[in-house]
């Protein structure tokens, strides 16, 4: 067998490892529901695809399952007996890399759904609507590091990839943001949107620092903090036995006496990460775990809608 059929042969291998049913049904509903919020919310706002020759040619790319076949250059397909797709300006211009931190404090979940839950739904509907207004979309999955990188692809049926990579991710450890944040810097060499979704529980130094190193390199960054309300409110009283889900250390405390403390630290915190972005050009949202998707969705479209309009 030649080293390409054997090359063939090893990613058909792959894809029928990751095509799960059970994760494909999950994915499936994952998008539909995605379709549902986006198309419930967002109606009028996709601006309309610009193809073909009203559009200046940019360069050409390896055929992937999925893409146009009209979009195939025969030509070249002549000479090297391989399949590329010719790109637009349209679509190198617009590219998106979505951020999901899947660390294993993104799982607490005291608001009926998880944070990492959350993120999954958030970054589905983003990744419909972006699709649908021509955009690439890519996303990324880290904790401690950067444990799945699925590159930026503009066509509809790239959303079921990407639903099943979101569907399919499981928590790690720990996180270190700053670590894998410097990573995604390092693996993109052309101006990008950045739209970092995680709970930012980290050193908020480092954090601070490592995303503001992406707007240096002159990418559109957005970040969005999903956080549990009792993460921000802390209301418990009484005799508490508190639980690191990353470290797995224990601690009792005094409810009602650490509430104070507790709630001025996160505020000082939050303040923290508003203030810096903002002077950094940063734009920053943070949402709660026990809104409606379509309303952690309608406050980021909102807000970048706004700023978007103060920059011009």
């Amino acid at each position: 067998m030649s080293g390409e059929k054997q090359a063939a042969s090893r990613r058909r291998s792959a894809v029928e490892e990751l095509l799960d049913p059970e994760v494909l049904a999950k994915a499936s509903s994952l998008a539909l529901r995605a379709r549902i919020v986006v198309d419930g919310l967002v109606t009028g706002l996709h601006r309309s695809s610009i193809r073909g020759r009203d559009v200046e040619f940019a360069e050409h790319r390896e055929y992937s399952i999925g893409d146009e076949l009209r979009h195939i250059d025969w030509k070249v397909y002549a000479r090297t007996n391989r399949y590329y797709v010719k790109r637009f300006e349209q679509e190198t211009n617009a590219k998106i890399q979505i951020l999901v931190d899947c660390s294993r404090s993104m799982l607490l979940d005291l608001a009926g759904r998880s944070k990492l839950d959350f993120a999954r739904g958030l970054a589905a509907c983003l990744s419909t609507l972006l699709l649908r207004q021509g955009d690439a979309v890519g996303l990324i999955l880290f904790d401690a590091e950067i444990r799945n990188r699925i590159g930026a692809k503009s066509h509809a049926e790239h959303l079921n990839t990407l639903c099943e990579a979101l569907t399919g991710l499981e928590a790690g450890p720990d996180t270190d943001i700053a670590t894998s944040l410097d990573g995604v810097a390092s693996g993109m060499s052309r101006r990008q949107v950045i739209v970092l979704i995680s709970d930012l529980i980290d050193d908020p130094r480092r954090v601070v620092d490592a995303v503001v190193h992406l707007k240096h390199r002159r990418h559109d960054v957005t970040v969005m903090q999903i956080l549990d309300p009792e993460e921000i409110r802390f209301r418990f009283q009484g005799p508490l036995r508190i639980r690191d889900l990353e470290s797995g250390k224990t601690l009792k405390v005094d409810g009602q006496r650490m509430s104070t403390i507790y709630r001025t630290e996160v505020e000082r915190i939050l303040e923290r990460y508003r203030l810096r972005f903002h002077q950094a050009g940063i734009d920053y949202s943070l949402v709660e775990t026990n809104q409606d998707l379509s309303e952690g969705l309608l406050a980021f479209l909102s807000r970048r809608s706004r700023l978007l309009g103060e920059r011009r």
